[in-house]
Order: C-alpha cells, then structure tokens, then sequence
C-alpha cells in the first residue's frame, strides 16, 4: 500500500528538521489564551495589528493558510477577509490530512486534531497560530487535547478558564526576545475567559516566552525553534505521523 501524503509530508518534515544543522528550521508557534480576539465584531484595531505582527515574526506576508478548526471565532467572514487581504489563500478544514503545502495554520478548538503532526510542521520550519478558550469540550477537555502540541513545544494550556477580558498589552512590546515584534503598537487585545498559557518541560532547541498580564495568567505564549531538534524531538515527529497511517487506511477502504 502506497505511503499517503499526510506520512509523505511529515516524512519531509523530519528530514528539513534533521537538516537543521547547515539550514536551521525556524518555525515557530504563536499561543493566545483565547480566540475571541479574531471574532467577527471583536475583531478591530489592535487585534488586526497583533495578527498583522504574528504574520511578520513568521515571515508570511504570501501564500497558503489553513484553519484547522470549525470554531467561529476563527473562521468568521471578519478574519478570513483580513487574511485574504493580506496575501494567503484560506482553506478551512479542522480534518486537513495533509500540512503539506501552508505557510501557516491556524488552529484551536479541535479535538480530533493531530497535535504531534502540527508539532512536527512546527519543528519542521512551519508556523502555527494556536488559540485557545474556545470551549470545546469545556477547559480540561481543551486543555488535554490542545497539550498533545503544545507540550511538544515547551508551552501548555491550563485546564480551567481564567475569567479574563480585555487584556493590557502595552508592556509586552519592552519584553525580550520576541515582544518587539509581535506587540508593537498593540496596546490590548480583546479577551472574553481563556486558558492561560503556561510553561511547559523545557524543549531541546526551542525557545519560549510567556506574556503575563500581571495578574499571574499567560495570556500569550511562543515558542521558536532556535536550533536542530534532538533525536528524541526526532523520535516525536515520527510518532505523529505514523499513528495516523491506520486512520488513512480505514478511509481508503471505506
């Protein structure tokens, strides 16, 4: 039986990671405790200039995005024209076989999703825009889900919502390394109850950052692949994508 593409993808995936040492992988990962943000309505000023940052720190100013998610917070007419107008064509497919092809995801609220397979895009020199508080299968479900990635990556969600709104940024901008970029001229962000965005076990050749709100909750989290992964990240990826093989099998004989 031929390999199908999603294995064919993820294969390539290991082997730009493996390659890191002459052409280092830098995919990256952004983390919002919640999704309201992108919403249609809430959706505004600042929130607009926070994507806008979060595609310049991944280098994406073209090409194809997925939203691997049927959350409306993500997928609503507000977001996705704002992305069209920035240059990428959009798919929406929250069982996409294949990351093979974007140049970025976006991606939360998805309890069927393959978190090691988006571990793997992102190690493998992808980019992900992951958030959470959506309240799919209420705060521990998400989290548990949603940490099949993000543990893969030094970050974690907490399995109960924080309460909060409106988020003060305007500090994040003066906080190393990636502040600048990603929080600069964006005073606030939008919020309505998320999960906070926690450290995780410290990953082999991924940095992070956590963004408080001063209060003690993460509201925003990164993780930035800064060098070549270890053998065991290695190990991770292979893992993600061969689990899958018996589900397109199933498929194909359906």
């Amino acid at each position: 039986m031929r390999l199908s593409s999603l294995v064919k993808s993820g294969i390539l995936a290991v082997g730009l990671a493996a390659m890191a040492g002459t052409a280092q992988a830098q995919g990256s990962a952004v983390v919002s405790h919640d999704e309201w943000m992108t919403g249609n309505g809430t959706f505004n000023t600042n929130e607009q200039q926070f994507i806008s940052n979060v595609l310049g720190f991944f280098g994406v100013s073209s090409g194809n995005a997925l939203i691997y998610s049927t959350n409306g917070f993500l997928t609503g007419s507000q977001f996705l024209s704002f992305l069209s107008s920035a240059g990428l064509s959009v798919t929406i497919d929250a069982s996409a076989p294949s990351f093979a092809g974007y140049n970025v995801i976006i991606g939360g609220g998805n309890p069927s999703q393959n978190g090691l397979g988006l571990a793997a895009y992102v190690l493998g020199g992808g980019h992900v825009l992951y958030e959470g508080g959506t309240g799919n299968g209420g705060p521990a479900a998400e989290a548990a889900y949603a940490n099949t990635f993000l543990n893969a990556l030094g970050l974690a969600f907490a399995p109960a919502y924080n309460g909060l709104n409106t988020v003060n940024t305007s500090t994040f901008a003066g906080q190393a390394p990636y502040g600048a970029a990603l929080f600069a001229g964006v005073p606030t962000v939008f919020a309505n109850n998320g999960n906070d965005v926690l450290a995780g076990a410290a990953v082999a050749g991924v940095t992070n950052q956590i963004f408080d709100d001063g209060g003690g909750n993460g509201v925003f989290g990164v993780a930035q692949v800064t060098a070549t992964p270890e053998p065991a990240s290695l190990a991770l990826l292979a893992t993600g994508l061969f689990a899958l093989v018996p589900a397109v099998r199933r498929r194909k004989k359906g």
